[in-house]
């Protein structure tokens, strides 16, 4: 997950630094977001299942403004990848599910990072993520989304 994250948002110049809540409680950040994770995020086979219509991830909004807060539904993305997969895929299931998470949470910070709830046409960034999108071999960010994030970031 966080290799994943890290490699779709490394050609914006942004670098993602991991912490675990309570890990540093003394710690300083400028510029920090923080995402929760509901339910297990692990894949354990014959899990029940969701349907893929709904988020898989949200940003917390206040008053119209995007906050840089965000939260994963764990349960959903991993049925949601488990659903996806078929044959050698459950081999690497632990890589999917972390591939798919990483995946979610590059897209949520997206929002976060250009203060913005607008989505792009392609790539991570589409309004919805199929459950082959987030097991797929790649799906970086779109130019326009690359170029958001500079724009914000400088």
């Amino acid at each position: 997950m966080e290799r994943e994250s890290g490699l779709i948002l490394k050609s914006t110049g942004v670098k993602l630094e991991w912490r675990i809540l309570g890990q540093d409680p003394f710690a300083s950040y400028s510029d920090l977001v923080v995402m929760t994770f509901k339910g297990s995020c692990a894949y354990e086979p014959a899990a029940p299942r969701y349907d893929e219509l709904g988020p898989l991830a949200i940003t917390r909004t206040t008053n119209g403004e995007v906050q840089p807060f965000g939260e994963v539904d764990c349960g959903r993305v991993v049925n949601t990848a488990a659903n996806a997969m078929s044959g050698e895929d459950y081999n690497r299931a632990d890589l999917l599910i972390g591939r798919a998470m990483g995946r979610v949470v590059a897209h949520e910070l997206v929002h976060m990072l250009t203060k913005s709830r607008t989505h792009g046409t392609e790539g991570v960034e589409k309004p919805a993520l199929s459950g082959k999108q987030l097991i797929a071999a790649s799906l970086p960010l779109s130019a326009f989304d690359i170029d958001r994030l500079k724009q914000e970031l400088h």
